[in-house]
């Protein structure tokens, strides 16, 4: 076997991790819950060491079934812990941040008694942070492939509801909409793609591939420092069409706002949007993919 056959099917499984993770990174951030898929994975890790303990057989069926019960369990959690602002907390409320860092804490304790109480544990664990990558066959690739089709499909269909929440979540409000309730079937759609993910890439590869290129992508729109550099980052994932996305920096740091060209593919016109820097830009971002946008704001008539 050469070593071109032996790295495509990583390769293709890693295509296939990014397209969803990508998407889903961009929630991510703009929820502010960063550490969110780490507490998910360290769930799906729980709830595969909890099958150990009624002896069923690893990498079954129904030890991805006591993955997801405990998966489900961390996305209740998160859901009904939503606080009402993004970041720091509203109202004197704690942030989520903090309720996320608690579940992962108790989750890695609870993971480490099982683990010492089943055999083989430890290699679980182990298995668990580091994945077996290179390892990966086209039958796995085959249904994680169907596997993140469907749940793509799921995501482009809700695509307005889980942008307008992640984005613009006082809008959300505004409409009456059940935001604890999409909270739980985002979080819970999100718990099934880092429960698929972990077996295959493991957290760390998992927690690159979920950040990394969301932060890279938005990292343009909140430069001070204005520069002529030509930042390009091809966005894919449910709801996204392939596109290169290009943020121009032109003009001095201050009292200018950068240029966001979306290059859409051939059968489509080419927009250009003038967007500010900050948070809004983030948000108009959004908005071009399917978000619901948030109500201008009128400007005071002076009279001269």
């Amino acid at each position: 076997m050469s070593g071109f056959e032996l790295m495509l099917p990583p390769f293709v499984a890693c295509m296939i991790l990014v397209a969803m993770l990508s998407y889903l990174g961009l929630h991510v951030i703009a929820r502010e819950v960063i550490f969110v898929d780490l507490s998910l994975a360290q769930m799906a890790a729980l709830g595969s060491l909890s099958a150990l303990l009624f002896h069923v057989a690893p990498d079954s069926p129904m030890t991805y079934v006591f993955a997801l019960l405990a998966t489900a369990i961390g996305a209740a959690l998160f859901a009904v812990t939503r606080t009402s602002g993004h970041g720091a907390a509203g109202g004197g409320r704690v942030p989520q941040e903090a309720f996320i860092g608690i579940v992962y804490v108790v989750a890695s304790a609870a993971a480490v008694l099982v683990a010492n109480k089943v055999p083989g544990g430890g290699e679980a664990v182990e298995k668990t942070l580091v994945g077996s990558l290179l390892w990966v066959t086209w039958p796995t690739i085959r249904k994680l492939a169907i596997a993140y089709a469907a749940l793509g499909v799921f995501h482009y269909v809700l695509r307005r509801r889980f942008l307008t929440i992640s984005f613009h979540p006082q809008e959300a409000e505004a409409q009456g909409w059940k935001i604890r309730w999409w909270d739980f079937v985002f979080y819970l759609s999100f718990g099934v793609v880092i429960t698929l993910a972990v077996p295959i890439a493991g957290v760390l590869m998992v927690f690159s591939f979920l950040v990394v290129p969301a932060v890279i992508a938005c990292q343009p729109l909140h430069g001070r420092q204005a520069t002529a550099h030509d930042h390009r980052v091809e966005l894919r994932g449910p709801g996204i069409h392939p596109r290169p996305v290009a943020f121009l920096h032109e003009g001095p740091a201050h009292g200018t706002a950068g240029r966001l060209h979306v290059r859409a593919p051939a059968s489509s016109r080419c927009r250009a949007a003038q967007v500010p820097r900050g948070r809004q830009s983030l948000s108009e971002f959004a908005a071009q993919l399917g978000a619901a946008r948030p109500p201008r704001k009128q400007r005071p008539f002076r009279s001269r």
